[in-house]
């Protein structure tokens, strides 16, 4: 539990958390009705939306990836993706406001497809192929993939400790995954039941959140850690 193995797995939570929030919360806010803060869509349309998603990730990972890393490096990858959360929770109340003046039409629509772009970003701290890790950093022997397993695993102390500092990475993250959904969707819930904020509440908090995140982010190294 050196600083650095705390630096990198807190790191990983918060990640964990925004992505959580964003995947739990999205398809609530998309069905509920327009007079109560969401678009009204038919599960058809979420589904197609998501699809949408789906689709696009796979051909940013596959031919736009290794060149933002190349580009940026591994940390300024991080905690831009990291700083897409922002624009990503605070379109929601956009599309809700666009709704309610235009109807969900076109409009709405380019905000969805625009915070879907932002959503990629996000996706961006998890995503790296494999090959180009073994190349860039051979001295951490990689097991895991991704812009912030870099971080994890070579922020262990040593060869021996990369199992238990993957294990408590991966442990920290399943409770924030189990506990993230069902508080922000309850907190969405209350937002609109009580009118906190407009409605707003859940936005204001994931933002506060997404804010809290980057500004942590900032504290990793520009070179990983060389156990």
């Amino acid at each position: 539990m050196t600083r650095r193995v705390l630096l990198a797995v807190v790191n990983y939570a918060t990640l964990a958390l925004l992505d959580i929030a964003y995947r739990a919360i999205q398809p609530v806010f998309f069905s509920t009705p327009v007079d109560n803060g969401g678009l009204g869509l038919a599960p058809p349309s979420i589904g197609k939306i998501l699809a949408f998603f789906g689709g696009l990730n796979g051909i940013f990972q596959v031919t736009c990836f290794m060149r933002a890393h190349s580009l940026w490096g591994t940390k300024k990858l991080f905690v831009g993706g990291l700083c897409c959360a922002i624009p990503m929770f605070a379109l929601f109340p956009v599309m809700n406001a666009l709704a309610r003046v235009y109807g969900v039409g076109p409009a709405v629509y380019s905000v969805i497809a625009l915070q879907v772009v932002f959503s990629l970003g996000l996706g961006s701290c998890y995503g790296m192929t494999s090959w180009l890790l073994v190349m860039e950093y051979r001295r951490v022997n990689l097991s895991l993939t991704g812009c912030i397993f870099i971080y994890i695993s070579a922020a262990s102390p040593n060869r021996a400790s990369l199992g238990a500092t993957n294990g408590i990475a991966q442990l920290l993250v399943s409770i924030v995954r189990a506990v993230g959904p069902a508080t922000t969707t309850s907190l969405f819930s209350l937002s609109l039941a009580e009118g906190y904020v407009g409605g707003g509440l859940v936005y204001v908090v994931l933002l506060a959140i997404s804010l809290a995140a980057v500004i942590f982010g900032t504290t990793l190294p520009q070179q990983v850690w060389q156990s």
